[in-house]
């Protein structure tokens, strides 16, 4: 393969893993939050959003701290549950920036990205609400 058959390679996986990403934000307390998640989406190139359970939700603020984003505001699909939002994923991970002493395996950004790109099969980010390590 020549470097430029990779290039090409690389760049149709990355183009197909931001189609599939779907990043999920359980019961966000804040619609700022949503915003600014669906802003940093954007600059990455994903555009699946999934919003569980979320009370109270105001789309008009979470616009505030998203711009050039809303586009992915307005084509956010709410849902109940963690398992209705993961239901179309092949692999699902859960991020928090709190230390957690669960048996559940873990790995870094660089370890998850590897992962990711060796089984390609539409991967899901989620995020707990605030105060927790992950989905409830």
């Amino acid at each position: 393969m020549s470097d430029q058959e990779g290039r090409d390679a690389r760049d149709r996986l990355e183009h197909l893993l931001r189609q599939q990403v779907a990043v999920v934000l359980v019961r966000p307390q804040q619609p700022g939050n949503v915003g600014a998640a669906a802003r940093a989406m954007k600059n990455m190139g994903l555009r699946r959003l999934v919003i569980v359970a979320p009370p109270a939700f105001d789309v008009d603020r979470a616009r505030w701290m998203a711009p050039g984003a809303h586009d992915l505001l307005d084509g956010a699909r709410y849902v109940a549950t963690v398992a209705a939002a993961v239901a179309d994923c092949h692999r699902v991970v859960a991020t928090t920036a709190r230390g957690r002493h669960w048996q559940w395996p873990s790995t870094d950004a660089e370890g998850l990205a590897r992962q990711i790109v060796e089984r390609a099969a539409g991967p899901a980010g989620s995020a707990g609400p605030a105060g927790s390590a992950g989905p409830a």
